[in-house]
């Protein structure tokens, strides 16, 4: 797993850590100019790479001039870290991003070798890309992938992150028309059949069928970000590509209205108290920006914690 991140390390930094020092079957490759804090083991290894570093390489591996400025910008180029950090993945069968605002259960529990030989693209959210945590296994076809995106060089040489990596909202799929009408009605035939109930949520069900009508609206002369190149090469068989809702998130949690939940990690096991569901992961993505939100400090060999919306507790 490739991690590029600049700027000071967040609070919770350790409770990730923690999560990658018990997923021992997976390299955590992490450039950043900060200090690696101690509490790492063997399969997290450190590079020291500052921005500059970054820009000179991407330039160098893409092939035309790259200089970021906001750190959030690295997110675009999630998709080119194949390329981009090639001499560094040469001995792996698979190589993937992930974020760090996530706090890993067992991964070989969920991603098994079974999946890993057969599927080509690994996705932890059901409909499209996730940009929190995908896998690609190691081939020049697919770490060269987002060359399809038809404006990638100018969406990477954009200042601003533009969606690269997950979705890049297209004027015609906005609004109310006929096809849309259509399709909603083949969603709502297709989500009977493999009796998906979502919940019970209407905003949960509007977020599955956007995802589902961008799948129906890709045109394959003009691919506009990662989602639909992928999709593309998986529907024309280019590629096997795996996509499961894995990864649960406050987002989530907010979108079905599900209130007062706990999640629990220990000794690598990730669970929700309530439902006793083993979770992949959890990424706190909304949460970690509210200033309620309270972080303990972790110490090493930490067995385990809770993390709720209140924050991360030592238990």
């Amino acid at each position: 797993m490739i991690i590029c991140y600049f700027g000071n390390w967040p609070s919770w930094f350790g409770y990730f850590l923690e999560s990658c020092r018990y997923n021992p079957e997976i390299d955590w490759l992490i450039f950043s100019d900060n200090n690696l804090p101690h509490n790492t083991e063997n399969n997290i290894k450190f590079f020291h790479f500052r921005k500059e570093d970054f820009n000179r390489l991407a330039t160098r591996k893409l092939g035309f001039t790259i200089v970021i400025q906001d750190p959030y910008k690295l997110c675009d180029f999630k998709p080119t870290y194949g390329k981009i950090f090639e001499d560094f993945i040469t001995n792996y069968a698979f190589w993937g991003y992930c974020d760090i605002d996530i706090v890993f259960g067992k991964i070989n529990n969920f991603i098994t070798k079974i999946i890993l030989d057969k599927y080509d693209v690994i996705s932890t959210y059901k409909r499209f890309l996730s940009g929190p945590f995908s896998l690609f296994r190691n081939h020049d076809k697919i770490n060269l992938l987002f060359q399809k995106c038809s404006n990638y060089i100018d969406l990477l040489k954009n200042k601003k992150w533009r969606g690269l990596e997950e979705n890049i909202l297209r004027k015609e799929n906005t609004g109310i028309s006929i096809k849309k009408i259509l399709r909603l009605i083949e969603f709502l035939f297709l989500s009977t059949m493999k009796h998906e109930n979502f919940h019970f949520s209407i905003k949960e069900f509007r977020y599955q069928y956007q995802w589902f009508y961008k799948k129906k609206a890709i045109r394959k002369d003009d691919l506009g970000d990662m989602t639909e190149a992928v999709l593309f090469a998986g529907i024309n068989h280019e590629l096997k590509i795996f996509f499961e809702n894995y990864l649960f998130s406050d987002k989530f949690y907010e979108r079905i209205n599900r209130k007062n939940w706990i999640i629990k990690w220990e000794d690598g096991r990730l669970t929700e108290l309530k439902s006793k569901k083993e979770l992949f992961a959890f990424h706190f993505q909304y949460l970690k920006n509210n200033p309620l939100f309270t972080v303990s400090s972790i110490y090493e060999n930490q067995l385990t914690f809770t993390i709720s919306k209140t924050g991360f507790k030592i238990d």
